[in-house]
């Protein structure tokens, strides 16, 4: 019937490939048969997740802790800060320290202002620049600051041209200081000189 033995192999391998998807189609079949989303979510704040014990069927709840909103940030006693070096003024928390310091790393210089928030472990920072240095490769949104034209990366990293001068505003490693680190963008001022 068949004259060689590669058309013999040839078939053999086709008749174990169909065999295997047909089975893995079944397997796939008896331990997920209803992906439908209301099937799973039977009440809120618990996801039902079916289990397959030994060919048996079964229902398990998983309870999901309830997601509060976050408190909002009141910035009514926060101090000003100003810097006349770049003409920029911000507010921050009034426990939190404000310091500067610059960083030299061949033709690029960094101009930074560092904002320690109390009890925390990493920093807020602002670099100046007069080149864009951080955002290169990442994907980024637009937004603004102070109405300027502006990038963001995921709102962790937002950087705005003034002039001549790049100025980057970095979260940091405090992911939990994400809405300070907003309310400090939004008061973010550029003084006009």
């Amino acid at each position: 019937m068949f004259k060689s033995l590669q058309t013999k192999s040839f078939i053999l391998l086709l008749l174990i490939a169909i065999a295997s998807t047909y089975a893995s189609l079944l397997v796939t079949e008896q331990v997920s048969p209803n992906l439908d989303a209301a099937y799973y979510l039977k009440k809120a704040g618990t996801v039902a997740m079916p289990h397959r014990i030994q060919g048996m069927s079964a229902l398990a709840s998983v309870e999901i802790p309830e997601v509060k909103e976050p408190e909002p940030v009141n910035t009514s006693t926060w101090k000003l800060h100003e810097d006349t070096n770049y003409d920029i003024t911000f507010r921050v928390p009034e426990s939190w320290n404000v310091k500067t310091t610059t960083y030299s790393q061949g033709a690029q210089r960094l101009y930074i202002i560092v904002i320690k928030p109390e009890n925390s472990t990493d920093n807020i920072r602002i670099y100046i620049s007069d080149s864009s240095f951080a955002m290169k490769g990442l994907r980024t949104t637009k937004t603004t600051v102070d109405g300027l034209p502006a990038l963001s990366a995921d709102g962790q990293l937002v950087e705005v041209k003034k002039q001549q001068n790049f100025f980057t505003f970095d979260l940091g490693a405090n992911l939990d200081r994400k809405l300070e680190f907003e309310k400090i963008l939004e008061s973010v001022r550029f003084i006009q000189g």
